[in-house]
């Protein structure tokens, strides 16, 4: 099972950071994702390579979805709600 960050250009990376920590040290399979699978910029400057676009990702392999606050225009849209909903 996976535990899957969504990042996304101005999500405050700081927020996951000490999430991330905790879970590399408890045999979790964490995953970074973005809408299209693509580097994002964090809100604090640094660049953030990701694994995978969100639409690859298998839904009945997720443990939890992790979702950063930050500055949500960019995942604020019908298919991100979609995705989470199911």
């Amino acid at each position: 099972m996976k535990d899957v960050f969504l990042v996304y250009d101005k999500s405050c990376f700081y927020e996951i950071v000490i999430l991330n920590y905790f879970m590399n040290y408890s045999d979790c399979d964490m995953v970074f994702c973005s809408l299209d699978g693509e580097p994002i910029k964090a809100m604090e400057g640094y660049s953030v390579n990701v694994d995978t676009a969100l639409a690859d990702l298998d839904k009945d392999q997720i443990r939890s979805f992790i979702v950063p606050g930050g500055k949500i225009t960019e995942i604020d849209n019908d298919e991100v709600r979609s995705y989470l909903r199911s």
